[in-house]
């Protein structure tokens, strides 16, 4: 069990990146006010948006976090009432949320397409199947990063509104990859 002092301590003004997105968050606070700082990179570039906010109860509120996850943040946007690390905490589960269901919609198309064929290719070949593998290892490689990531800074103890493959990999490791494993997420409504 983690001491929650020693939580914040990390958590403020540390950089914690999404691995399988590339995007990263910072929290920065002073007094009762916060900011996380949303980075992406952009070629030479990164592109840098902000949430700002005001120590109290609560939750970020899901229009606000979904536009701020998307990089789509109103410059009028009203500041949140919430405790800054745990508004962290909620960004960083909507990015992994966001990166893990586009992830697995690429490889559900992928084993969709494995399955009835497309233009050009019959169902069932050899090139639809290799889609499919790469997609599902991906996906597989994603949440493999992204629980270990989440692990690293937050711990694995705590696991309220965590996605049920985050636990899976903490307890099996899902290594190594393996093909049943991706169709059973896949299946089971990632």
């Amino acid at each position: 069990m983690q001491d929650h002092s020693m939580d914040a301590a990390i958590a403020i003004n540390q950089r914690i990146r999404n691995p399988a997105s590339g995007i990263a968050y910072r929290l920065m606070a002073d007094h009762d006010h916060w900011r996380i700082t949303r980075s992406v990179p952009a070629g030479d570039s990164v592109s840098l948006s902000h949430l700002r906010g005001t120590s109290g109860p609560g939750d970020i509120p899901a229009g606000i976090l979904a536009q701020f996850v998307a990089g789509r943040m109103d410059a009028d946007q009203l500041p949140v009432i919430a405790d800054g690390l745990h508004s962290l905490r909620q960004t960083l589960l909507a990015d992994i949320a966001a990166t893990s269901e586009r992830l697995a919609r690429f490889a559900a198309d992928a084993l969709h397409q494995y399955h009835r064929g497309r233009p050009g290719l019959r169902p069932r070949c050899a090139l639809l199947q290799a889609a499919f593998m790469d997609a599902s290892r991906a996906l597989h490689d994603a949440w493999q990063t992204m629980a270990t990531t989440w692990a690293e800074h937050f711990g694995s103890d705590d696991r309220t509104g965590l996605p049920d493959w985050m636990g899976t990999v903490w307890e099996q490791g899902l290594v190594p990859w393996d093909r049943r494993g991706a169709l059973v997420g896949l299946t089971s409504g990632v």
